[in-house]
């Protein structure tokens, strides 16, 4: 059940990428690295958060266990990236930003690039989409008031 409904995705994912980065399957053509559980904590760790992003960007593309484990068998963790890419017919995943918690966040986040944003109000409001004075970027009418 936890499965079919995704609560435990992330969790699947990481442990994926790190059972794929330390052991190698039956068969398989590629290798793994066998210096990974000698190197220090840091280290480590900067290889495991790599093979994780790897991992759930594929699977963002690929968004079925059906399609990620034969090509994580296939091939391992560093060619899925490549090889593991979006397909016509097969919808993605929706691919959140980050949240931040106002609008000075916003801004040192995204200083000197162009942006747009929309301020999520009541149905019945109108929201408008200005320009920002200070940049390029666009802003709504109730962040220009902040």
């Amino acid at each position: 059940m936890q499965l079919r409904i995704g609560a435990v995705k992330t969790t699947m994912l990481i442990c994926l990428s790190k059972a794929f980065l330390l052991t190698t399957p039956p068969n398989a053509t590629f290798s793994i690295d066998e210096s990974i559980p000698t190197m220090s904590k840091e280290e480590r760790t900067a290889v495991y958060k790599r093979a994780e992003e790897i991992v759930k960007q594929a699977f963002a593309r690929q968004p079925s266990y059906d399609d990620l484990l034969p090509a994580l068998l296939k091939l391992g963790i560093e060619k899925l990236a490549t090889e593991c890419t979006m397909r016509v017919g097969v919808p993605i995943k929706p691919m959140l930003g980050n949240i931040t918690k106002d609008l000075n966040d916003m801004a040192k986040i995204l200083e000197g690039r162009q942006f747009t944003c929309e301020y999520k109000s009541p149905p019945r409001l109108p929201n408008p989409i200005l320009p920002m004075a200070t940049s390029n970027s666009y802003c709504t009418e109730a962040d220009m008031s902040v």
